[in-house]
């Protein structure tokens, strides 16, 4: 698959990193970490930005890939949660990996009432050219 020629690189804030699947609890600190999600190319970098978790506190956590393989919404959780954007990454050791992010607006309620998560995964596939 080509790759798309774009100068400009996507960039998501705020966004959720899963850091495990999600499970009801009152500490969303052990499964979610705000930030802000960078795409260039096939690289992502996902670093902390001025958003805050509202329950608990915010981990601090850095991500970064150099080879995104593709993006699709995936479910990753449990009961209503939404899809999640799903970014398939090759790793470092030359296996994949996937790392699933969220849009953060509306303390997590916009993918489900505005299905802004399919927007995310279909701009990332267009900056791809996986489309």
């Amino acid at each position: 698959m080509a790759e798309a020629e774009t100068s400009e690189p996507l960039i998501f804030d705020p966004v959720w990193l899963i850091l495990e699947r999600p499970r009801p609890n009152f500490n969303p600190g052990r499964f979610l970490a705000p930030g802000k999600l960078q795409i260039e190319g096939r690289r992502a970098v996902f670093s902390p930005s001025e958003a805050r978790l509202r329950l608990g506190p915010s981990p601090k956590v850095h991500f970064t890939c150099d080879h995104i393989i593709g993006a699709r919404r995936k479910r990753y959780g449990w009961g209503l949660v939404p899809r999640f954007v799903a970014i398939e990454y090759r790793t470092a050791e030359g296996g994949t990996d996937v790392a699933y992010f969220n849009d953060a607006e509306w303390a997590g309620w916009r993918p489900l009432l505005t299905r802004v998560n399919r927007r995310i995964a279909d701009a990332i596939q267009g900056q791809l050219g996986t489309e």
